[in-house]
């Protein structure tokens, strides 16, 4: 996985975000594991969350404030009673068991372990308030989803980011391993079971068996007759998981910015309830469609008005630009050389014209466009008097429904 200095962006606005206040929970140590405790605790526990440090010394300072961070998230943890261990493997120390996990430990990855289920990583924010909100989400989510009523039906229609569905009928084998492979993805991927015939028929599900993996701006994907297990059908998401074009969500914001999709990112910053914005979505939408799965780029977009405009201010630093000003922004961000360059959306007819923007993509690519050097954000300014005591509103379980925190993470 590559990580580069683009991503300090995100370590800046956490560090902020973090001044902003604590939980209202004690501090408990974070457990540290070794390749002799490591499967046992993973094993006997519902859900791990594990970060990897190099020991690299130069990276102490955002270690130090990640552990004070998962220690927050520990305590509430603790106090909560919600199930769920915060951990942390020193990779210097324990080299056997960072090769046989595959893990890339100088990109500091936070990998989430299951009782029992395949390891993922975890691409949220990486703040005690996030963790704790994963954690809760975790906990208070269905591996799988019915829909069978008018109002299942418009849940399942207005959740806009990647979601399965499946005509299954109760009690197959089918949807025994079609939950192992829901509850590996929570709360990332909901899973959607359909079981009467006439709302399969309105999700054009034709038989029993029959399933779809849905992207948002993007013809649905068939799930294979080869898929007939949880591990397979695992992998058929994971295999199919770039998208033409996606929204960033902070529950995933790394994973836009590690590299894993492409080191090419292509990213749109807009308010979709402004005129300029809804028109350079739909702009967007069509230059997704000419290049669907191509694995050279990454295209996103970032809803200014949605819970990522806590990035605004350090992606604005970053990039030298004033980002809230503006309805619309898109620019190429080359992950492997730390640099970057913005399309002028205000050029006649550029932002109605998807040809124009391909063409710039296309350009920029092929290096056909100057590139600026990435600015490394600063790092936050200590607290005022008036911010001292605040603390985090920490959302108490089961306190707001699972479709309503999806869409806020």
């Amino acid at each position: 996985m590559l990580i580069v200095t683009l991503a300090s962006a995100l370590v800046a606005a956490n560090l902020v975000w973090a001044q902003q206040g604590q939980p209202n929970a004690p501090r408990v140590p974070v457990s540290e594991l070794t390749e002799k405790n490591f499967v046992k605790t993973v094993q006997t526990t519902p859900f791990t969350l594990v970060v990897f440090f190099s020991g690299n010394p130069a990276e102490s300072e955002y270690e130090g404030y990640l552990v004070q961070q998962m220690e927050y998230a520990a305590g509430y943890l603790s106090q909560s009673g919600m199930k769920g261990k915060m951990a942390s493997v020193q990779a210097h120390k324990n080299p056997n068991l960072i090769k046989q996990l595959g893990v890339q430990a100088d990109a500091r990855p936070i990998m989430l372990f299951r009782s029992n289920s395949m390891p993922q990583e975890y691409f949220g924010q990486r703040t005690a308030e996030s963790f704790i909100r994963f954690f809760s989400e975790m906990q208070a989510s269905k591996p799988v989803r019915t829909v069978s009523t008018k109002a299942e039906k418009k849940k399942y229609d207005e959740f806009g980011f990647a979601k399965v569905v499946a005509y299954i009928e109760p009690g197959s084998s089918m949807e025994k391993w079609y939950t192992d492979a829901g509850e590996h993805f929570i709360p990332l991927v909901p899973f959607y079971q359909v079981t009467d015939k006439k709302v399969a028929k309105s999700l054009r599900l034709k038989k029993p068996g029959v399933g779809y993996f849905v992207k948002p701006y993007e013809k649905q994907i068939s799930i294979p007759s080869n898929v007939t297990n949880g591990r397979s059908m695992i992998q058929f998401i994971y295999s199919n998981r770039k998208q033409s074009l996606m929204q960033i969500r902070m529950m995933e914001i790394h994973l836009t910015w590690s590299g894993v999709m492409s080191p090419n990112l292509f990213m749109a910053i807009l308010k979709p309830s402004s005129h300029v914005g809804s028109q350079f979505l739909g702009t967007l939408k069509s230059v997704g469609k000419h290049f669907g799965q191509n694995r050279s780029l990454h295209l996103a977009w970032a809803d200014a008005e949605s819970e990522v405009q806590t990035m605004l201010p350090q992606w604005s630093k970053t990039f030298g630009r004033d980002f809230p000003a503006a309805s619309a922004s898109f620019g190429f961000i080359d992950m492997a050389q730390n640099k970057h360059t913005w399309l002028n959306l205000d050029a006649d007819g550029t932002l109605t014209n998807p040809r124009r923007v391909i063409e710039w993509v296309n350009a920029a690519l092929s290096g056909g466009i100057e590139l600026e050097s990435t600015r490394n954000p600063q790092q936050a300014e200590p607290k005022t008097e008036e911010e001292e005591g605040e603390d985090f509103d920490i959302p108490e379980e089961g306190a707001e429904d699972e479709e309503n925190t999806r869409n806020e993470l």
